[in-house]
């Protein structure tokens, strides 16, 4: 779709393509493009939440929830512990930082722009930072529970009922805070492969449709194993 205008007060400008503009076909790239993401992970999330072992992330929650379990429980554990919450601390800040500038910077150009082309950066910019604030919240998550998995004690070998209820009560909570980090680590991707169809729009309504079949059909590919599914069929 061509474009040229770069004033947002332009008012009459001819150049800025409205959204009367497109024909039939185009909107029906647009609509079809739109609801195939939606319908796809609408119906991954009740996959996950009904048969969490058909699926990575789901079987991913269960082995972290293991393998916090089995830390707090070794001494040894520890630094083991520490070094891999740091490396994904890390791989958060990086996507969270990626997409807060780039969110900044396309807001920054709809402002300049009018028409359609204002409205579809507007939306790209909104989706960059809702995978902001999901990375950011995986960030807090992951930092809880770094100061959460040092406070154990592993000098003492026996214990009070009161502090095996605590032990068990900050298990409990580390489980549920790797989990906090894992669904919005999620979330935060879910809306990168958002943020492209987008892009996409804003090229031709026909790329955006092929960018969201080629994000649903990775993101089948990827996180719905066939081991997985055969294993979810035998149990």
């Amino acid at each position: 779709l061509p474009h040229k205008c770069r004033m947002s007060s332009c008012g009459n400008c001819t150049d800025c393509v409205k959204l009367e503009d497109y024909s039939a076909v185009d909107y029906g790239f647009l609509i079809g493009s739109v609801s195939l993401f939606l319908v796809y992970n609408i119906l991954y999330g009740i996959q996950v939440w009904k048969r969490p072992r058909s699926t990575n992330i789901g079987f991913n929650l269960e082995a972290r929830n293991m393998w916090v379990t089995n830390l707090l429980a070794d001494a040894g554990g520890r630094i083991l512990a520490i070094q891999a919450l740091r490396n994904s601390t890390m791989s958060a800040t990086f996507f969270g930082t990626m997409s807060s500038t780039i969110g900044f910077f396309v807001a920054n150009e709809a402002l300049k722009e009018c028409g359609l082309r204002q409205i579809q950066e507007f939306i790209l910019a909104v989706a960059l930072f809702w995978c902001f604030v999901h990375w950011l919240i995986c960030i807090k998550s992951f930092t809880h529970l770094t100061f959460t998995m040092s406070a154990e004690d592993y000098s003492k070998k026996e214990f009070s009922e009161d502090e095996l209820e605590a032990r068990a009560l900050r298990a409990k909570h580390s489980q549920n805070l790797l989990s906090d980090a894992t669904l919005h680590y999620a979330l935060g991707m879910r809306g990168f492969y958002l943020a492209l169809c987008v892009s996409g729009w804003i090229i031709h309504p026909i790329a955006c449709i092929i960018i969201s079949v080629v994000s649903v059909i990775y993101l089948k590919l990827l996180q719905i194993s066939p081991f997985l599914r055969e294993y979810s069929q035998e149990s």
